[in-house]
């Protein structure tokens, strides 16, 4: 695999590593949507192209638009107040797994009785 489709990702304070990009048509592909759609989700900020790269994508970015689609079918809402909610469940996703990893050092650095 060449350095040019090796990419690092810093996107809220956590860093991806990843091996592969994909084009915005891949995405499109992928995900049954026209690429005019995936041009807008990128508008919207909905998700993020890599780097520089306005048309490269991590394999995130099409679990990330199925989720989207999947709360705007199941919730009949628009693709901005989807985009919203999706932010706010990632960011829930990530506050509960800062607390599981405070729980756990938490109880490992506990002294022990006995």
């Amino acid at each position: 695999m060449n350095g040019t489709n090796r990419q690092m990702i810093v996107r809220r304070q956590t860093v991806y590593h990843t091996r592969a990009t994909l084009s915005l048509h891949d995405v499109a592909t992928q995900c049954g949507l026209h690429p005019e759609l995936v041009e807008r989700f990128v508008a919207l900020g909905i998700i993020e192209p890599v780097d520089d790269h306005d048309d490269r994508f991590t394999p995130d970015a099409t679990r990330r638009i199925q989720r989207l689609l999947r709360l705007r079918r199941d919730l009949g809402i628009s693709y901005n107040a989807a985009g919203l909610i999706l932010e706010l469940l990632e960011r829930i996703d990530d506050l509960e797994a800062r607390l599981r990893r405070y729980e756990s050092a938490s109880t490992t650095s506990e002294p022990r009785e006995g």
